[in-house]
């Protein structure tokens, strides 16, 4: 089964500390997985890393953490929220993104350099619809706003031709994101701590195609050589045909990716820029 928990967290600003915050569900409901006669397709689609390690822009901020923002068919998707509110907020100034213009939140695991910013975004515009994945810890800065919270349990769809993996759990309840583009799926990760190539298996699942591009943290900081050629040949049959490891993808990792994929390996960091579509 497919299902989609919202919950809605009623809190106050006057709530004392020892006050517990209740929570009551308000939608149960199926969602069915996108099968080969009725797939969704995203006409444009436009991604830019707002946070990340590294930058080639003097003017945003650099700390360790990632967020990224998913411009698809006129709406727009945070993938995570990076280490800290000021950074992240910097950097979508300097971006010339409006934090208003942006109506849903996916958060993609509870690491604080990936919703560190939640807080502080939120205060900026509460009017956001988030998501979080299974089991997950991450609630707090949600129930101080008061806002619904979408739990991720199976993967679902969260906009037309975009959805979640749903949770995958190796020990950290993590989720990514699939996107289906006329040039092929789009992988969006946080830090993959299931397992790159895990995630990229549950894409293919739910889009059966061969991904266009798998981007963000990889989580492969000190894996030797040959777990890493391993880890490439396993994208290469699947079909994966662009790359952009960032994060805590590790440097090694990194150019062993850029070595194998050539003019291919698209490099990250924050302020890099992805277009899709028309």
């Amino acid at each position: 089964m497919r299902r989609r928990i919202v919950l809605l967290l009623v809190a106050s600003l006057f709530l004392t500390a020892c006050q517990q915050v209740e929570s009551t569900p308000i939608v149960v409901e199926e969602v069915v997985a996108p099968s080969p006669t009725h797939r969704p397709m995203v006409n444009d689609l436009t991604i830019t890393i707002v946070y990340d390690n590294t930058t080639s822009n003097p003017d945003l901020m650099v700390e360790w953490g990632f967020a990224a923002l998913v411009d698809v068919d006129g709406r727009r998707i945070l993938f995570d929220t990076g280490l800290d509110g000021p950074s992240l907020m910097n950097n979508l100034r300097v971006l010339g993104i409006d934090p208003l213009s942006i109506e849903t939140v996916v958060i993609s695991h509870q690491h604080e350099d990936h919703i560190g910013g939640l807080r502080t975004f939120l205060q900026a515009n509460s009017s956001v619809e988030v998501y979080v994945p299974a089991d997950a810890d991450i609630l707090t800065a949600a129930e101080a706003e008061g806002i619904e919270v979408v739990v991720v349990d199976e993967p679902f769809e969260i906009l037309p031709g975009v959805y979640s993996t749903g949770t995958l759990d190796s020990g950290i309840p993590e989720q990514g994101m699939v996107i289906a583009t006329s040039d092929g799926s789009v992988v969006i990760t946080g830090c993959a701590h299931p397992g790159i190539v895990n995630i990229v298996h549950r894409a293919v699942e739910i889009l059966p195609e061969e991904p266009a591009l798998v981007m963000g943290g990889f989580h492969l900081g000190g894996y030797g050589s040959g777990t890493l050629r391993t880890i490439i040949e396993e994208f290469q049959a699947i079909g994966v045909r662009q790359v952009s490891p960032t994060h805590c993808t590790g440097e090694e990792a990194i150019a062993a990716f850029a070595a194998a994929y050539g003019e291919n390996y698209l490099p990250g960091g924050a302020g890099a820029v992805y277009t899709f579509g028309n």
